[in-house]
């Protein structure tokens, strides 16, 4: 949509810890960081499943996670389903 601007890596990160009841930015023994989302899983395939992006600063594992999540036709939180709408997740049945 004309004059719509992008979210930053923070609206990305609040956005996805709406998903999850204990969302944090990580860093792994690596040095890589990483989104985790303990109770948040994509439908792929019939199946759910647990993913996060990775990156070499926060804000490209945040990017990286966002784009999985928000691209998900389906994402599971808790009990109920979710798809990203633009602006919010919206409630979407399996």
């Amino acid at each position: 949509m004309s004059g719509e601007r992008a979210m930053t890596e923070l609206e990305m990160f609040r956005a996805l810890a709406c998903l999850s009841y204990n969302a944090c930015l990580m860093l792994d023994i690596n040095d890589n960081w990483f989104v985790h989302l303990p109770s948040a899983d994509v439908a792929e395939d019939g199946m759910l499943v647990g993913k996060t992006g990775r990156g070499g600063t926060p804000e490209a594992a945040i990017r990286e996670t966002w784009t999985i999540y928000s691209t998900a036709p389906l994402v599971k939180s808790g009990d109920k389903y979710y798809a990203w709408a633009g602006y919010m997740w919206q409630e979407r049945q399996p």
